[in-house]
């Protein structure tokens, strides 16, 4: 793959273009299984999709993980960084992730997201989703979510407010435990992704349970249920989905 802009997204093989545009959410479809990823342009969002407010690279935080804090870039987002600044961008699935009956991994409509998963699980799933020439899949990074929520709310695609008020209907059925089939709510549909702070809760590599573009004051985004200091944990709401490294 050569360098491209974020205007044209790379296809990588045994994937196709299935639909929408680089600003419209742009969508690609893997021949195998139907699995459907959105493109996310993070040199096209203000401040590069990190730190409302801030000009700060994507990925730039300080994060907390088993090991303890680290305030450098861990490898995978290091490398992740670097595609970004060479594609434009990346990919992230367009619904939570799910078991099909092969064991596999798939990121369609109409099914039950995987839930049942602690963190260290869903990174080890995560990796499973998608390997091959020039690609590797991996559990999201808090950056990555950042620059998905800030691309729906930069594009005009959901208010603040509207993401707001998902996550409040997805905390009441966290506490009764209902989960809803990936893909089911047309309300929870914006520029090619489906369920984003909405359906379930979902894993990141980072242990808290900060809100996505965190260090954002007085900015009123919503939180993730990370559960921070309990990795080991298996929660019957939380979920996750995957992001693609392009080389």
């Amino acid at each position: 793959m050569e360098h491209q802009s974020y205007q044209n997204p790379p296809i990588p093989a045994d994937f196709t273009a299935a639909g929408g545009s680089w600003d419209t959410g742009f969508i690609i479809r893997r021949e195998t299984d139907g699995s459907e990823l959105v493109w996310v342009p993070v040199l096209a969002l203000e401040d590069s999709g990190t730190l409302a407010g801030k000009a700060q690279p994507f990925g730039t935080r300080t994060y907390g993980y088993s090991g303890g804090v680290k305030a450098e870039l861990p490898d995978a987002l290091r490398l992740q960084a670097d595609s970004v600044e060479k594609y434009g961008g990346f990919y992230l699935t367009r619904y939570c992730l799910s078991r099909g009956k092969d064991g596999g991994l798939h990121s369609i409509s109409d099914v039950m997201p995987l839930t049942n998963i602690n963190q260290f699980d869903a990174e080890r799933a995560a990796r499973t989703f998608a390997s091959g020439e020039g690609i590797a899949s991996h559990l999201p990074y808090a950056a990555e979510m950042d620059s998905a929520l800030a691309w729906l709310v930069q594009n005009g695609a959901k208010q603040k407010a509207d993401i707001a008020k998902a996550v409040t209907v997805r905390n009441t059925r966290a506490h009764q435990d209902t989960v809803t089939a990936t893909g089911s709510e047309a309300e929870r549909y914006a520029l090619g992704f489906y369920d984003l702070a909405g359906t379930v809760d979902e894993w990141t590599q980072e242990l808290t349970d900060g809100a996505f573009l965190w260090g954002c004051n007085p900015c009123a985004w919503p939180t993730t249920s990370r559960c921070y200091f309990a990795p080991y944990a298996c929660y019957t709401y939380t979920g996750l989905r995957a992001a693609l490294y392009l080389a």
